[in-house]
């Protein structure tokens, strides 16, 4: 279904100016056609759901810029295919990082090294504010989605992805350079 004629122009219109009911409906006429063109580029169905969750949010936070959009369908589809492929890129890209740290750890003869890592993440964690930690440890330790940890805390799914990221920045800071593999780790 492509936009056109008034009616659409309007509604995109509407959108551009902040409103939620002609976004509800702009949702609600592409959620599915977006999922299934998701799904068929790969991934599991939650990874399907969470991408078309970002583009729809990306959409929104950039609703100033529908003004400008001729035809919105090709606009969405191809907002669609780039929030897959980039996801698609960081979950290869996280395979590999993976690969080239358990290649280290099979070469390394000291097995301490790694109890030392797990403590140190472990006491870096612990200094996290209480709600950082728990939204860390609910996403890393239970490998819950945000949409999950959202509806299990009662927080939006927005909050919960900030909570994340600065937990991680904290992680990082703390832990310096290495600290990349060891949260892919501790993720996986």
């Amino acid at each position: 279904m492509a936009f056109s004629g008034e009616e659409d122009i309007s509604l995109l219109a509407a959108v551009s100016e902040g409103s939620e009911t002609a976004f509800k409906t702009l949702l609600h006429r592409y959620h599915s056609q977006v999922y299934c063109f998701v799904s068929d580029l790969g991934g599991t169905p939650e990874d399907a759901e969470e991408i078309v969750q970002d583009v729809f949010m990306k959409l929104w936070t950039n609703r100033s810029q529908l003004r400008q959009v001729q035809h919105f369908s090709a606009y969405l589809f191809t907002m669609a295919r780039n929030q897959a492929y980039s996801a698609f890129r960081k979950s290869v890209r996280a395979a590999l990082l993976f690969r080239q740290w358990e290649e280290r750890q099979l070469a390394s003869p000291a097995p301490t090294a790694d109890t030392d890592q797990y403590q140190l993440l472990d006491a870096v964690i612990d200094r996290l504010p209480q709600r950082q930690r728990e939204i860390y440890l609910l996403h890393r330790h239970e490998r819950l989605r945000y949409a999950e940890i959202a509806e299990r805390l009662h927080i939006g799914r927005e909050t919960v992805k900030s909570h994340l990221s600065a937990a991680v920045r904290f992680i990082k800071t703390q832990l310096g350079s290495g600290a990349l593999l060891l949260l892919f780790f501790f993720r996986h």
